[in-house]
């Protein structure tokens, strides 16, 4: 993620990272915030066994990144050599073929309809029974 804001000063670099901390903690900043978003995002990157590294210039903005080891598997259908992509694509599929998530429930929990309504269509056609949720509220409530 990238932005044009107002930068962090490299003695503050580690700190960013704290719950709810602002580097601009006056009452009259221009950026708004709760302090959470590096916090969380760091904790899911170090869970998955990744890393999270950022680079800043005060009065230019910032650069946050991560990197994640992935696994490679040449026997995976989502990443085939060309040759057996296209074998693949000549295979004739059965639309009615039992899909690996048929049967199973999640709950998306989304506060942006648009976003909550582009989630839903990529997912709706993998078998998952899809519930949704505005808020935590809504998401603790919830009958699933």
């Amino acid at each position: 993620m990238i932005d044009t804001g107002i930068g962090i000063p490299e003695d503050q670099h580690e700190m960013i990272y704290h719950s709810f901390t602002q580097i601009d903690s006056s009452l009259t900043r221009k950026h708004s915030g709760n302090g959470l978003g590096l916090t969380i995002t760091k904790r899911l990157v170090e869970l998955m066994n990744g890393v999270m590294g950022m680079s800043s210039t005060v009065g230019k903005g910032s650069c946050f990144y991560f990197t994640l080891p992935m696994k490679t598997d040449s026997d995976d259908d989502y990443c085939l050599p060309a040759e057996k992509a296209e074998a693949n694509d000549e295979k004739n599929y059965d639309d009615n073929e039992t899909n690996q998530f048929d049967g199973i429930s999640i709950l998306l929990v989304e506060d942006n309809e648009l976003n909550r309504e582009v989630i839903v269509t990529i997912l709706e056609d993998s078998g998952l029974n899809i519930d949704t949720a505005t808020n935590g509220i809504e998401a603790v409530e919830a009958d699933c």
